[in-house]
């Protein structure tokens, strides 16, 4: 069934036009083609082949989308401009979102979805150059998937203060040293944001060699670390 989405009397009429321009979008390109975009999830007798070609004819389709939405001027919306975002405001975002809401793996095909969507923000607002040119443009191309480390195996971790995993300055590297249990989007991730704690007793961060440790944010690359996830 098409969403139904009509002016909120009152609200900025931009903000009105996109929730338009978002739900002519979903009725027109998503909800009619949602068991082909997800059909992965469905058919439990099909054969191997079958399933294979079903996956891929999802992953063709999903592709095709996301590239409809770029031209249309609705792909990631949470991000600057200049970053090739929208740069939408928190109130305008929340109209789009409760939209997309509506439609079953949208935020995947707007480019929203976490935690891609969390940690290319954490890239603009505190990435160096050198990461931004590394990581981030291939973030919001969707070109390139990303976890978030944040779980311990003791503690939930949102408590930042509890957070045991540290990261001690070797040199003109970082040496991540912990255990997380549970890392969002990792078997399929080529770039960790991982929640640790910084000990460098150059100062380097600006903190005191006295209170050497905060919680910090490190991008963690798998192929220039194929150790990571294992422990001796």
């Amino acid at each position: 069934m098409a969403i139904n989405v009509k002016p909120i009397p009152g609200l900025d009429p931009e903000i009105n036009a996109l929730r338009r321009r978002t739900a002519d979008f979903i009725n027109a390109e998503i909800l009619p083609n949602e068991e082909i975009l997800w059909q992965t999830r469905l058919g439990n007798d099909l054969t191997d082949g079958d399933r294979e070609a079903g996956r891929q004819q999802s992953i063709e389709l999903r592709e095709t989308i996301k590239a409809k939405v770029n031209g249309a001027g609705l792909w990631a919306p949470h991000l600057p401009k200049e970053c090739g975002g929208m740069g939408l405001d928190f109130l305008a975002l929340a109209y789009m979102y409760e939209i997309l809401a509506y439609a079953v793996g949208a935020a995947t095909l707007f480019g929203i979805a976490a935690p891609n969507s969390g940690n290319a923000s954490i890239l603009v607002k505190y990435g160096t150059e050198e990461q931004k040119r590394k990581w981030l443009l291939q973030h919001i191309e969707g070109e390139m998937e990303s976890g978030f480390s944040m779980t311990e195996r003791d503690h939930a971790g949102s408590d930042l203060r509890s957070i045991e995993t540290e990261a001690v300055r070797d040199g003109d590297e970082w040496v991540i040293d912990g255990y997380k249990w549970f890392t969002s989007n990792g078997i399929g991730a080529n770039l960790f944001i991982v929640m640790c704690r910084a000990n460098d007793p150059s100062g380097a961060l600006g903190v005191p060699a006295r209170r050497p440790r905060r919680p910090v944010a490190l991008p963690l690359s798998l192929q220039a670390n194929p150790h990571v996830g294992q422990r001796n």
